[in-house]
């Protein structure tokens, strides 16, 4: 019986591939412009597609809405593509776009829609950017930037403002940012931050974290199962405290030459190195090392279960 089951199921399986295969896809492109108000806000929400904004010179919001929809017959698709919708609301301040799915006419699973955005917004603008599924990048920026998505990827690139990114299963990459916050969030994939100033608070559960070539301060940096790598040039003179924690995996921390901090680095199960010299004057032992750079001043804890703990010079 066992047997008949998994055999059934897998004729299934098959049928649902073929049938995709030899789906019928269309294709439709929206293109649309509102003007913007200088230093205004563009927000955009999908359900399924890739998002990428740019920024130009112009004081209006152009978007290219390319709508997708797959079926077994030519009828259907165009069925789905008119049901598909791309809503924009504008205020003189703000330009909202949301995306209206037809899941009252997508009843089975060789039906599927998408709408892929792309837009061209004022450099000055704020832009927020959504996707349940899909890629979201958003480059060229003089003001904050807000993108989540459920499963996809994340890439925001010079941004001269505050940065928030996250993504329950995907990478996020972010690079060339100046602003007084960054707030990245992955529950899975690895996380890059190159070239970034700012307060860094960095999370997630699964994946490597790497930071090079950056200012500011590492607030907090931490991840169940991944290593962390972290590079500061240059360390904000009103920091307080940095956290750098891994349940499973090496954190190595760079900092300048000349930088003053009191340490406290612990590992379960791995080693403590330090290319400083650090004046003990609390707990020193295989595992557990407290002590002051230079003449003590922001508290750092380098801390992990599994792996080595090294604090190293720029």
């Amino acid at each position: 019986m066992k047997k008949c089951c998994v055999l059934i199921a897998g004729i299934l399986f098959l049928l649902v591939v073929t049938a995709s295969a030899l789906a019928v896809q269309l294709q439709e492109v929206v293109e649309r412009t509102f003007t913007l108000a200088e230093e205004g806000s563009v927000s955009v929400e999908n359900m399924t597609g890739e998002i990428l904004i740019h920024a130009w010179d112009e004081d209006e919001v152009k978007i290219v809405a390319t709508k997708w929809a797959r079926a077994l017959t030519e009828k259907r698709a165009e069925e789905l593509l008119e049901a598909l919708e791309v809503e924009v609301t504008t205020k003189k301040d703000s330009l909202d776009i949301d995306t209206n799915f037809p899941w009252w006419k997508q009843l089975d699973p060789t039906s599927s829609v998408k709408v892929d955005y792309e837009l061209w917004v004022p450099l000055s603008a704020e832009a927020n950017a959504q996707s349940v599924s899909g890629s979201i990048q958003v480059v060229e920026r003089e003001n904050n930037v807000w993108a989540k998505t459920t499963s996809g990827t994340l890439e925001i690139a010079s941004i001269a403002g505050d940065v928030e990114a996250k993504t329950t299963s995907g990478a996020i990459e972010v690079r060339e940012v100046e602003g007084e916050s960054i707030v990245v969030d992955s529950t899975s994939g690895r996380v890059t931050l190159e070239e970034v100033e700012g307060i860094m608070e960095v999370r997630t559960m699964s994946g490597r974290v790497k930071i090079t070539n950056s200012k500011g301060v590492a607030k907090s940096v931490r991840t169940i199962s991944g290593g962390i790598w972290v590079e500061l040039e240059e360390v904000s003179k009103t920091a307080s405290r940095m956290i750098l924690t891994s349940t499973s995996g090496d954190v190595t921390l760079l900092l300048p030459e000349d930088v003053s901090a009191d340490i406290d680095a612990q590992t379960t199960s791995g080693r403590i190195s330090s290319e400083f010299k650090i004046l003990v004057q609390g707990e020193i032992g295989k595992r557990r090392l407290q002590g002051i750079i230079g003449e003590g001043g922001i508290k750092i804890t380098l801390k992990t279960t599994s792996g080595d703990v090294a604090l190293e010079k720029v």
